[in-house]
């Protein structure tokens, strides 16, 4: 991929392979103190005299002039072929579409370099562990890494706090505990000085479905939350670490009415814009959000519902900033407690040791919230788990549309092969199908082992309809085309590959922690990886038997506009027609 950025622009597409004696020579600038990155500072940024202003003016009714004109240039492109060229357009136009349907033969699949099963690790690559009781029911983790005198921080905090209904205001919570100031110190100064004492210190969240203890499906209201904060600092500075993520965990000035709203029109604007280049997400979450609570609770936080539970809090936020001040500062105090939550370290043993002497003093600055009865979350009715909505953006050209379902129940166990099914169909069936033949943009099937969910979703896509209709020919293509060995072998390789892609060091430690809270063992990841390389084709026509449920009883979300939507719903036979409701202007 390297080479190919600079051979696409005529340059010599080795040259980035080549870089051992560039990062040398660099590093021998610097150990002679060389201002290597001040001058480049200095001569593109600072003195550079080159300027350009660039200003956007919205038109009204420019997306209706612009389809019209390109409407009539093809109208009139037409008009100029003689009936023999369009005879002929028509022709090559067939010999494409036969051409990009045709599979590649045996012998041509023989002339690309291959692995073999018998290349690939059979035994998982474990992440040290070690698990200590800090008391009030308050857990460390440790991972000795070669960590070369970093150590990163993570302070995972039980989210089921804080009420179901108060999730939406999550998002931003945590936006304003990781940015704004303290009583004692302005935005600014904080920022600066976290800047300068850590290599970054931020607030997110992680939600999961939660499988059974045995690695089983687990029931549809099963699953964890947690807002989490990350940081990362030199072992030198690892005191002023626990002190900054202290600070922001417990002491940020909430108060701060008028930069709160700004954020709040800032994640307006961003998520506007959001839902119309990345519908494919929004639509597949939308259908999600239906069958799991873990699903329905990350579409309350970033889901389409969110846009307008924004534009609510900016209601609330003017109108009544004492009480909605006092919402956001009950939700940190649900959340800040010292039961439940989990420390995680990465780091060397040096500076391992150095950094847990910090850990007692960073729980203690939490509250004891054991005996308080945590609000109970649930996952609503809702009047039909099938359904087919369109959902309308008025300035979108292209179209988003996903499909899905359960396809396995809760208790049911899911071997590793499905991973190398759904992996093969989007690099075979669907790349082919929905993106070569169909001109999409990109094309996905996405499965969880946890909560047994398939999702179906297309990212700028021209077709409803005909994307539709192939993904219900999934598992009919898996059962006409039987896969040959070879391209199991390659199946079973591209998933390998996807469970050994490289991690960098403080991920390594915190994926580590994520397979601790949700009870994955390595006994289990190494049962799972057996599955993965164990795979034959009778698995490939097992999951096409659990497709079959999508065909016949998943949701379908579109993210469309209002032109193709109804394009759609001509095409479509009238009990799969789609439910069109706005969503952009």
């Amino acid at each position: 991929m390297g080479s190919l950025s600079e051979w696409n622009y005529g340059r010599d597409p080795i040259a980035p392979l080549r870089f051992e004696k560039s990062l040398s020579d660099l590093k021998d600038k610097l150990a002679c103190r060389e201002p290597v990155f001040q001058d480049l500072i200095k001569k593109y940024i600072l003195t550079n005299n080159h300027k350009v202003t660039v200003s956007l003016v919205p038109e009204p009714g420019m997306e209706t002039k612009v389809y019209e004109a390109e409407t009539t240039r093809l109208a009139t492109a037409k008009d100029s072929f003689s009936e023999e060229e369009l005879t002929l357009l028509r022709k090559q136009t067939v010999d494409l579409k036969a051409s990009q349907a045709l599979r590649n033969s045996p012998e041509e699949l023989a002339t690309l370099p291959s692995l073999s099963k018998d290349d690939l690790d059979r035994k998982t690559k474990p992440v040290p562990i070690e698990e200590v009781d800090l008391g009030r029911g308050a857990t460390l983790l440790t991972h000795d890494l070669q960590t070369d005198g970093v150590v990163y921080l993570d302070v995972a905090l039980d989210m089921s706090r804080i009420a179901l209904n108060d999730i939406p205001l999550v998002p931003l919570l945590t936006a304003m505990m990781s940015s704004l100031g303290t009583k004692t110190e302005s935005e600014v100064d904080f920022s600066r000085r976290t800047g300068a004492q850590t290599g970054g210190v931020g607030i997110s969240t992680f939600t999961s479905a939660a499988p059974e203890s045995d690695g089983s499906v687990g029931e549809r209201d099963s699953m964890y939350a947690y807002v989490v904060l990350r940081g990362r600092g030199t072992r030198e500075k690892v005191k002023e670490l626990f002190s900054i993520s202290s600070e922001m965990l417990t002491s940020i000035d909430l108060d701060a009415r008028e930069r709160v709203l700004e954020m709040l029109k800032e994640a307006k604007v961003g998520t506007e814009s959001s839902i119309a280049s990345s519908g494919n997400s929004y639509a597949a979450n939308q259908i999600s959000s239906r069958f799991t609570l873990s699903a329905h609770v990350a579409e309350l936080m970033g889901g389409l519902s969110q846009l307008d539970r924004i534009k609510q809090a900016i209601a609330d936020a003017k109108s009544d900033w004492p009480s909605f001040r006092d919402r956001l500062e009950r939700m940190r105090a649900a959340l800040l407690s010292a039961d439940g939550t989990i420390v995680n370290l990465s780091a060397d043993g040096a500076s391992l040791k150095d950094a847990i002497e910090y850990v007692p003093e960073l729980i203690s600055s939490l509250p004891d919230n054991s005996n308080e009865v945590a609000p109970k979350w649930e996952l609503p009715t809702f009047e039909a788990a099938q359904k087919n909505e369109g959902l309308m953006v008025g300035s979108t050209k292209v179209n988003f549309v996903a499909k899905g379902c359960p396809i396995y129940e809760p208790g049911e166990k899911i071997s590793g092969s499905a991973s190398v099914v759904s992996r093969y169909l989007r690099t075979a069936y669907l790349w082919d199908k929905v993106r070569v033949q169909g001109g999409a943009y990109g094309c996905n099937l996405g499965f969880s082992r946890f909560d047994g969910v398939a999702m179906f979703s297309s990212y700028r896509d021209p077709n409803i309809a005909d994307t539709l209709a192939a993904y219900d020919g999934t598992a009919d293509f898996l059962r006409s085309n039987p896969i040959t060995d070879e391209e199991l072998t390659k199946a079973i390789i591209g998933a390998i590959g996807d469970l050994d892609s490289p991690q960098a060091l403080d991920s390594k430690g915190y994926s580590s922690m994520l397979r601790w809270i949700m009870g994955v063992p390595e006994e289990r990841r190494q049962e799972l990886r057996n599955e993965v390389i164990d795979t034959t084709a009778a698995d490939f026509l097992a999951f096409a038997d659990r497709l079959d449920a999508v065909a016949s009883k998943g949701s379908v979300a579109v993210v469309g506009s209002k032109r193709s939507l109804g394009a759609a719903n001509a095409a479509l036979d009238a009990e799969k027609q789609l439910e069109i409701r706005e969503v952009l202007e």
